[in-house]
């Protein structure tokens, strides 16, 4: 017993003094894996792939940016993961007053972000702007009197008839109700997804 104890305790008396003189990030094992991340895997960068690479403003980045994060995790790290999602220790959250299953919920952010707002709520959109360009009114620009010709005039709108009228104001309407229906379900949607945070580590 006395002969198998001291080569443990020497060995451990090693590692501990190693571990006072060494600092931990200059270990070669953590330097390696620091390199790693930074040349290769950059963990703490979110790639948002809907985004251009040029400026865009804090509030156009942050929806994006969160639902990019949900998506890594659902295609990336929770599949299978080491959690578990389902059975008789599943996560459960409260959404709307109804007791809900974590990955559920996942599930049906992820779906709404992926489907309803990156791909049906623009080709809505896509369809009405082409819709209102088939009746926009011809637009001209009347100058004001006893003004210099380089002052902009009153820019007028000039309609064929009532029903062209009526037309493009029902379309602009519905799109711009389109717009305030989807502000507002992206700050649910916002809601519900810090609400699930807690759950996304694998």
């Amino acid at each position: 017993m006395i002969e198998n104890d001291i080569p443990e305790n020497l060995v451990t008396r090693i590692k501990y003094k190693y571990w006072e003189i060494w600092p931990y990030d200059l270990r070669p094992g953590v330097m390696w894996y620091n390199f790693k991340c930074w040349v290769w895997h950059r963990y703490g960068t979110i790639r948002c792939r809907r985004l251009p690479h040029t400026w865009s403003d804090r509030r156009t980045i942050l929806l994006p940016a969160s639902f990019q994060i949900l998506t890594d995790f659902i295609d990336k790290e929770c599949s299978p993961g080491h959690v578990e999602w389902y059975g008789e220790y599943a996560h459960q959250i409260e959404v709307g007053g109804v007791m809900e299953n974590v990955m559920d919920e996942m599930k049906e952010l992820y779906r709404w972000w992926n489907t309803v707002h990156e791909k049906e709520y623009p080709e809505r959109c896509d369809e009405l702007w082409e819709a209102i360009e088939t009746c926009s009114p011809k637009i001209r620009c009347v100058p004001y009197k006893d003004m210099p010709d380089y002052i902009a005039g009153k820019m007028m709108t000039e309609y064929e008839d009532d029903e062209q009228r009526g037309k493009h104001k029902t379309l602009t309407e519905e799109l711009r109700n389109l717009d305030r229906y989807m502000d507002k379900q992206a700050e649910e949607m916002l809601k519900r997804l810090a609400a699930v945070r807690l759950w996304m580590w694998t």
